[in-house]
């Protein structure tokens, strides 16, 4: 095929990926007279979406460590976000603390709402709200958000509370939190 640049190559590795033809992500991506950090997260992602971790591990581990092709912030974003599709928290726990000390990449709201997200549907909602609390910025609606599901999920009210009123607090015409949190009243009481 000749495409004419690396945006081209990506493109259809990423289009072939939604079908969940992965061979032939996995050859366009072998054919690629050029490869950058963005081919290489999208070759990665690609297997991760598609339910393949041990493969998406092995693309990112072989990543070149040269010619600027370190990962960056999207690849970790990539990374969390498969293994929390997995359910992967050692995993996930494991990279998300390597980025700053052994990657120098300061994680995002994108990287802790992930992980606020793994922590929260293992079951480890003290310590997902324990994140937003130390998160050196303020949590934004989704955060709150995904924390609020999460103790719906586990039928935890008090952080389901507070995420309910912070979430609110943030789009207060919005009243989703509280109907979330009144359903999760509702199905513990049995009301």
């Amino acid at each position: 095929m000749p495409f004419k640049n690396i945006v081209t190559w990506t493109t259809m590795i990423v289009s072939y990926a939604e079908y969940g033809q992965l061979e032939e992500c996995k050859r366009l991506f072998e054919k690629m007279p050029e490869r950058d950090i963005v081919a290489w997260t999208a070759l990665m992602s690609s297997y991760a979406q598609n339910g393949h971790i041990e493969e998406a591990k092995k693309f990112f581990n072989g990543m070149p460590e040269k010619k600027g092709l370190e990962p960056n912030s999207t690849t970790m974003l990539g990374v969390l976000t498969a293994c929390c599709h997995m359910g992967l928290l050692d995993e996930s726990q494991s990279q998300f603390l390597s980025m700053k000390p052994d990657r120098s990449i300061e994680p995002g709201s994108e990287h802790y709402c992930c992980m606020i997200t793994l922590l929260g549907t293992s079951g480890k909602i003290r310590d997902a709200e324990e994140l937003v609390d130390t998160m050196p910025f303020q949590p934004d609606v989704t955060m709150w958000t995904s924390l609020l599901g999460c103790s719906k999920i586990h039928g935890d009210a008090t952080p389901g509370e507070r995420a309910a009123r912070q979430a609110s607090g943030l789009i207060p015409r919005n009243s989703s939190p509280y109907l979330l949190l009144s359903s999760m009243i509702q199905t513990k009481t049995g009301s």
